[in-house]
């Protein structure tokens, strides 16, 4: 037992001078932990302010026929995140592609002589497929 208070009584001590160290760097330094140094000759401290954030550069101008999943959200219907519409035709009537990101061209609609868009077409949970319709409306708006 006396040997348990001999240690109880080292570690307090320990514990004590530590907390009395560090009261007293406390103490002595006059530092404010928040204030930078300026370059002046006083021997204040002034806080840095921040600088102004630059101004966003604007996004450049999606090509025309480019569309992504970011465009149509929820209502996307391909696999793939974006690609590029195509319309050969004109006033609003023609053939609708889709270029996918790896360079394949799929038919939108039922003009386009290209391969089937099914396999990058999204299933529908409760109705099969996804609604392409929206992508047939785009594409046609391009032919011109």
């Amino acid at each position: 037992m006396r040997k348990f208070a001999a240690v109880l009584v080292v570690v307090a001590v320990g514990i004590f001078g530590l907390i009395a160290v560090s009261f007293a760097i406390d103490l002595f330094t006059d530092e404010d932990p928040q204030a930078v140094p300026t370059t002046t000759a006083t021997s204040t401290t002034t806080p840095i302010e921040p600088e102004p954030e630059p101004e966003p550069k604007p996004e450049p101008e999606p090509e025309p026929g480019h569309i992504s999943r970011s465009d149509m959200g929820k209502k996307w219907p391909l696999k793939v995140d974006s690609g590029e519409l195509a319309c050969d035709g004109s006033n609003g009537f023609g053939a609708v592609t889709f270029t996918a990101p790896d360079g394949t061209v799929y038919a939108v609609n039922g003009s386009a002589s290209a391969r089937d868009i099914g396999p990058i077409w999204a299933n529908h949970p409760s109705i099969g497929k996804k609604n392409i319709g929206p992508l047939i409306e785009r594409g046609l708006a391009l032919c011109d």
